[in-house]
């Protein structure tokens, strides 16, 4: 809920803009949002336990501010994330593994990699 939704006794001073949907608007930190949108996008964690995690830090938000922060913010960061992977090049490493298990016959493994251009 932005400001302007929020009641006539929560009215901010400024008009909303696009720069408003940005974390530093926010009464918590952006590192903070990013921190709770980050742990809970990269972990399978539920809205709930990164509140709990949050509460350890002694930040007091609820699990549903999580909820919208994800919902607003996770987007942008996963496009950031994905603009900053490395690309996969056309060049590969293979690798072979030769294991014996209880007297049976050998058996080999290949695995396949990229290698970093």
């Amino acid at each position: 809920m932005d400001c302007h939704t929020a009641g006539p006794a929560r009215l901010c001073q400024k008009p909303c803009s696009a720069e408003s949907s940005s974390p530093s608007f926010r009464r918590i930190p952006p590192a903070l949002i990013q921190y709770a949108v980050w742990i809970y996008l990269r972990f399978t964690l539920s809205y709930r336990d990164v509140e709990d995690l949050l509460a350890e830090r002694g930040l007091d938000v609820t699990y549903e501010t999580v909820r919208r922060w994800v919902l607003k913010f996770g987007p942008a960061f996963a496009q950031r994330l994905r603009h900053w992977r490395p690309k996969p090049s056309g060049c590969w490493h293979l690798d072979a593994m030769v294991a014996r298990i209880f007297r049976a016959e050998a058996m080999q493994q290949w695995h396949a990699a990229t290698m970093a251009a």
